[in-house]
């Protein structure tokens, strides 16, 4: 599972998606942004991506965006 920056210097996030997928592509990724627009989503699931998770990261989001692949089960935290 890779959690892919939206914006990066140099190569951005759906660049370097669409180019990892060329040689991985069965590798689940997920684009970890500020920037939930439509058009940033629709971008994202055009570049392969798999879902997105939006800063700041709030740690049940990211237990249930992992525990959502394959089947995955994490453990949630006791309150």
């Amino acid at each position: 599972m890779v959690l892919m920056d939206y914006h990066m210097y140099g190569m951005n996030g759906l660049e370097t998606t669409k180019a990892m997928h060329r040689d991985y592509p069965e590798l689940p990724i997920f684009a970890l942004t500020a920037d939930a627009t439509p058009d940033a989503i629709d971008s994202c699931k055009e570049a392969g991506m798999q879902g997105m998770i939006t800063k700041p990261i709030v740690p049940e989001e990211l237990m249930s965006l992992i525990s959502s692949i394959h089947g995955i089960k994490v453990p949630q935290p006791q309150e």
